[in-house]
């Protein structure tokens, strides 16, 4: 490993600076690119370049699943860079020749931890990064196909994964159902190397298109959807596993679910008599279930397709008429009961109802509740949880389940926030689209750790690690 000397030495003979920031090196080549490394652990990012600027495209939405069509972008490469300041923070001055592109704040928030934070002008920002022959790229979330990505190019996006999977990135004709590659209800923008023991998380709310030596077999890239200033972390460390939990450090590390959640569940639906069924005949084999799974608990209905939930937030009395006894007859056989909740309201229910009059839903431009079509192919919004009040009013709602006996739940979707959405919140929907997981997973947390009870998840962004307990 070259020291520290021979660096700056080098950097001297070729017109570049090293500046040394927390535990990294930093040298800035005068044609804007940088290389960075670990004093103990060797090269982290190697001729890596920063870029920026204007990005378009139209945006589609159906049945939770998005289809991003006219994409086009113009990008600004630095080919000057000046360093202003010395140490930390360090300040890169970055133009090309056509005048200034932004600056880039390089920090150490921690130990074995970089900050780098690129403010320029436009609504797309990235970086890329040299490829080495034994490149390989882990995390990005939860992928049915995928847990090495190098050589692949694709979109990090809060979305339905699809019923069914297409072999490649390209969306599609029934691009309303069938996944992508890699659409993903959980995707993360946190890049592991393991050959190197070390990551980059793209900490930004917005979407991040990745192309990890695909289009470049020497270069790997990550571009963010992103108007503000866009910060990504540079963790380096002696293991892959010290570098994961280095990562949890920062986005919140996991609580311990308590000890009944690891034994197997199992679901019984249909109403108070199958309840007690499913639960006597675990019981009679021995089973070692501990817990129980009722969906409906809130109505359901046949139709055509197969038996789906009712749209209402509260108990079907038709189907469960003693819940709060039936809930004290499961803990007393050892089971939790579980419920199911989601942040979608259905026309026609009266939970929609109060959720229109009290303001707490979705609106479109013309300041009208903003609908779409549900899975249950009818009309629905869904709670806008981007103030307190609507997640106050959802949590009134959810509280309710606890007081009739429920021990947690399934707190579904949260993928299908429509981007040209207005939130009473004020923020762009579009920017804030991948922390509608995280707003929904917060919303239920709050309450459930005052009941000491849990929940678990299907969707999720970077923090939801440190959210949802299951």
């Amino acid at each position: 490993m070259r020291s520290a000397s021979v660096l700056l030495f080098l950097a001297a003979c070729s017109g570049s600076k090293t500046e040394t920031v927390g535990d990294f090196e930093i040298t800035v080549h005068s044609d804007g690119s940088l290389a960075i490394e670990h004093q103990l652990y060797g090269p982290v990012l190697e001729d890596m370049t920063v870029f920026a600027g204007e990005g378009s495209a139209t945006i589609e939405s159906s049945f939770g699943s998005y289809l991003f069509d006219d994409v086009e972008q113009s990008l600004r490469h630095p080919s000057k860079a000046k360093v202003r300041g010395r140490n930390q923070p360090l300040l890169i001055e970055l133009a090309d020749a056509d005048g200034p592109i932004g600056d880039l704040v390089i920090a150490s928030p921690g130990e074995d931890l970089l900050s780098l934070r690129l403010s320029a002008t436009g609504n797309r920002k990235g970086f890329s990064a040299a490829c080495d022959a034994d490149d390989h790229f882990m995390g990005l979330g939860g992928h049915a196909m995928d847990v090495d990505h190098v050589g692949q190019a694709f979109d990090l996006w809060v979305s339905e994964p699809g019923i069914g999977k297409s072999e490649d990135e390209v969306p599609a004709d029934n691009w309303f159902s069938k996944g992508t590659r890699h659409a993903a209800s959980y995707p993360i923008p946190w890049l592991l190397r393991p050959h190197r023991s070390q990551g980059v998380l793209v900490d930004t709310s917005a979407r991040v298109s990745v192309d990890l030596c695909a289009t470049d077999p020497e270069r790997f890239s990550a571009t963010a959807w992103e108007s503000d200033s866009l910060e990504w972390m540079v963790i380096a460390e002696p293991s892959p596993l010290e570098a994961v939990q280095h990562l949890t450090e920062w986005t919140g590390r996991p609580g311990l679910p308590p000890a009944w959640a690891f034994a197997p569940w199992n679901d019984a639906v249909r109403g108070e008599a199958r309840v007690r069924e499913v639960a006597a005949r675990l019981r009679s084999f021995g089973a070692a279930s501990s817990v129980i799974w009722t969906e409906d608990w809130k109505g359901a209905s046949e139709n055509g397709v197969g038996y789906h939930l009712e749209g209402e937030w509260f108990v079907d009395e038709t189907l469960y008429p003693d819940a709060t006894t039936l809930a004290d007859e499961l803990e007393a056989d050892g089971f939790k009961w579980f419920a199911y909740f989601s942040p979608f309201l259905r026309t026609g229910t009266q939970t929609f109802d109060e959720a229109v009059e009290d303001g707490v839903v979705l609106r479109n431009e013309d300041n009208e509740t903003y609908l779409f079509k549900g899975a249950q192919f009818e009309d629905e919004t869904m709670v806008d949880l981007s103030t307190e009040l609507g997640r106050d009013w959802a949590r009134d709602r959810m509280r309710a389940a606890l007081d009739l006996g429920f021990d947690g739940w399934m707190a579904d979707y949260a993928e299908w926030l429509p981007t040209d959405a207005v939130l009473n919140g004020g923020e762009d929907a579009l920017a804030v689209h991948n922390l509608f997981p995280e707003w929904w997973q917060q919303t239920n947390a709050t309450l459930l750790d005052d009941y000491d009870m849990t929940f678990f998840v299907r969707s999720g962004w970077s923090r939801t690690s440190g959210i949802a307990p299951i």
